[in-house]
């Protein structure tokens, strides 16, 4: 009989929970493939409930309190994830362990740096396929080092600067049609190359984390 693995996640905003729910899923599934084991993954929904980030987060680890993780996540703002873990993250854990309640205590932390849209640059001829443009990286500004993306200090105006200039070059007619930058997350994350992603310290600490869960949970080897 196949495994159940229950996934709970609590992001920043609406574009966290199009993209990151899909790579954390993606990358379970490429590693039970690999341990030769099944299982069906289902997500259970969480509403983001309180008036600071210890309560949400306390408040989505009751929701899930049957799950097998709640992922959480924050992005970095900064280009070290200390503050964000601190600051935002830590409080709601210590939250949850002092909760006497029952509820989800397996918390998988993901912290982008310093944006979730960093981890939408690792591909670029994804993102320009995505984008449905013909135009070069330069003419795209899309020519930074990929092993220097997480020093990017805002990777989601790359991302809109890179449509608009695509818009740009479009003829007028064409032009209200064009991709928005809230159409790309979903198959973005869909697609992406999971190895592509391995660049990045703070995918490799996600993944890490999510997969040292499922061991604990004698889920995977």
């Amino acid at each position: 009989m196949p495994l159940s693995i229950i996934l709970s996640f609590i992001g920043e905003g609406n574009t966290d929970d199009r993209f990151i729910p899909n790579i954390a899923e993606r990358l379970i599934l490429q590693e039970l493939i690999d341990d030769n084991k099944e299982a069906v993954i289902n997500w259970h929904p969480i509403n983001k409930e309180g008036d600071s980030a210890e309560q949400v987060i306390l408040n989505a680890a009751i929701q899930a309190r049957y799950c097998t993780t709640l992922i959480v996540h924050s992005d970095a703002d900064d280009r070290i994830p200390d503050n964000a873990m601190n600051n935002k993250i830590q409080p709601g854990i210590n939250a949850i362990s002092n909760y006497k309640e029952d509820c989800c205590r397996s918390i998988t932390v993901v912290i982008p740096i310093t944006e979730t849209e960093a981890w939408m640059l690792v591909d670029k001829d994804l993102l320009k396929e995505e984008m449905n443009t013909t135009l070069s990286n330069h003419d795209l500004g899309l020519t930074y080092q990929l092993n220097r993306i997480e020093t990017i200090a805002d990777p989601k105006q790359t991302i809109l600067d890179a449509i608009q200039t695509h818009h740009q070059s479009l003829p007028r007619k064409r032009r209200k049609s064009a991709v928005t930058i809230g159409e790309l997350y979903e198959p973005i994350s869909q697609q992406l190359d999971l190895r592509k992603l391995e660049i990045l310290e703070s995918y490799n600490s996600f993944k890490e984390n999510l997969l040292n869960t499922l061991k604990v949970k004698k889920i995977l080897n």
